[in-house]
């Protein structure tokens, strides 16, 4: 389906293919470490997942523990009322309320699904909310088959799975898909008292006040117990380490139903049609938008902050960009007037709040100028970063979380970018490149940080200075050719972006899995 809809699409007019990158976690996780807080105290402990040993423990002092997620090095935690707390995983120092339900109920359980977090609450209410980092409440769920004190939620391979009650016992858990319709009820059903619960990938650690007990995630039964260390009991919430810190730069341009994987993307710029093979239905199903045409340069990116991909078109002439939000299941939609018939659209997170900023490159005067989804889209930043025929390169290279602002100087072959860990007032400069070499930067380390890389269309080559090693060492790939678009980005969901090409001339989709090494058609 994908190589016949590629040529309808080449045969009816200009194409765009799309590619949507991402930078992998600012912090790497432990996948050893099970965090747990407690249910009488406001201890949090984090402990070896496999024999409960101790490794280090808290004490916040802010009450009753109810709700833990661990994302990168910080802690995010509920204590009884309606705020989510943040600290420091590391230190334990405490960094304030996070964000604060706008409703009179307090919040329980917390899950983060690599983009944003999944909430439940605790008081008179079975609901669960949709919440981004930065505290926009994206959605509201009811799980039916929870009466009320719903304290044990874990989003898992792009569903939920919930307790029935506070402390029940037995304890039921049911699975839901992230509307709240139930896909499986009585899942796992305990012969103990049951509260919160995380996923590992393979299992289900579930807490009961003294133990934790671990269910298969393929049949839901008992696999073993263990009793943590430390001096807290009473456990609550549970949380493995996320794999990926806040996802400011993983704001993923192509990911359009929202599994952590790029889909396979076209815009047909005579029709203004969009092509959309979705990685979560194995590339089976295309899904057609009709948004734009003409002119228009398709700029997909995660503009209202639900963990996929909008379809959105820059108009150059007349400086508009239109996004339809996926946040609506693609019924809705914003514009704002940015930019002119001869600015480049350089969209991306700048201001690291989980959502893509409106953002331009003007080559004649050099600026960058960038509306911020921070401020709702009514404060900027402009700043003098290259000119002339300079590329503009934007990417997260200091794995801090926001995009930098970055240009690639093909006469000279020199990177130069301006780091927004310095708040855009330090830089750094690399050579790599030149001549009719594509700029192709992307996380291909899985370090956290954009490498510097090269498409050598000529010999179809790829050259990628990694940033994991301080940039001291390089690896070469040998795929694609001349005539062949490069389309790096994250196919197969391992944190590292995989080398890949469009070719135009039989519609194929060519990717190196990054984290198998096979090379995959589509």
């Amino acid at each position: 389906m994908s190589r016949f809809g590629a040529r309808l699409l080449r045969a009816a007019g200009p194409m765009f293919v799309l590619m949507g990158w991402a930078t992998g976690a600012a912090a790497q996780p432990n996948p050893n470490v099970l965090w747990t807080n407690s249910a009488l105290t406001s201890t949090i402990t984090a402990v070896d997942r496999t024999t409960g040993a101790l490794i280090r423990q808290f004490d916040p002092g802010t009450g009753n523990g109810l709700g833990i997620a661990v994302v990168g090095n910080t802690v995010y935690y509920t204590a009884r009322d309606r705020n989510v707390y943040r600290l420091d995983a590391t230190t334990g120092a405490d960094q304030g309320i996070a964000f604060t339900n706008p409703e009179d109920h307090a919040l329980s359980t917390i899950s983060f699904d690599g983009f944003n977090f999944w909430i439940g609450e605790f008081t008179d209410s079975n609901r669960a909310h949709y919440v981004t980092p930065t505290g926009q409440f994206l959605k509201t769920i009811s799980l039916p088959l929870c009466g009320d004190h719903c304290d044990g939620l874990e989003y898992f391979d792009g569903k939920l799975i919930s307790n029935r009650g506070d402390n029940l016992n037995p304890a039921t858990y049911d699975v839901y898909d992230t509307n709240g319709n139930v896909l499986q009820a009585a899942f796992i059903t305990t012969n103990h008292r049951g509260r919160g619960i995380a996923h590992d990938g393979s299992f289900f650690y579930i807490a009961e006040s003294q133990d934790i007990y671990v269910y298969s995630a393929l049949t839901g039964a008992l696999v073993r117990q263990m009793s943590p260390g430390g001096t807290m009991k009473e456990y609550e919430d549970l949380s493995f380490e996320s794999a990926t810190s806040m996802p400011a730069t993983s704001t993923r341009r192509g990911d359009f139903d929202g599994d952590g994987k790029t889909d396979l993307t076209a815009f047909n710029q005579a029709s203004g049609i969009w092509h959309v093979l979705k990685s979560g239905a194995n590339y089976s199903t295309d899904s057609v938008f009709d948004w734009g045409g003409g002119a228009d340069v398709p700029v997909p990116g995660d503009y209202d902050g639900d963990g996929r991909a909008d379809v959105a078109i820059f108009r150059p002439s007349k400086g508009t960009w239109w996004v339809l939000r996926s946040s609506t299941d693609f019924t809705g939609y914003v514009s704002n007037q940015w930019g002119g018939s001869a600015d480049i659209p350089v969209p991306g997170d700048y201001d690291g709040d989980g959502r893509t900023d409106v953002a331009v490159f003007r080559p004649s005067t050099g600026v960058w100028w960038v509306l911020l989804s921070s401020t709702n889209f009514t404060g900027y930043l402009s700043t003098e970063w290259g000119g002339g025929s300079d590329v503009p390169v934007p990417a997260d290279y200091d794995g801090d979380g926001r995009t930098d602002l970055a240009i690639f100087r093909r006469s000279t072959g020199v990177w130069w970018v301006l780091q927004s860990s310095t708040n855009f007032t330090g830089y750094v400069s690399t050579e790599w490149g030149g001549g009719s070499d594509v700029p192709v930067p992307a996380d291909y380390d899985g370090d956290g940080k954009a490498d510097f890389a090269m498409f050598r269309p000529s010999k179809g080559v790829w050259w990628v200075l990694q940033s994991g090693t301080g940039y001291t060492t390089y690896v070469v790939a040998q795929l694609g050719a001349s005539g062949d678009i490069p389309v790096p980005s994250e196919y197969d969901g391992d944190g590292k972006s995989d080398i890949g090409v469009f070719r135009p001339a039989d519609g194929v989709w060519y990717i190196i899995h990054s984290g198998t090494g096979a090379l995959v058609r589509h």
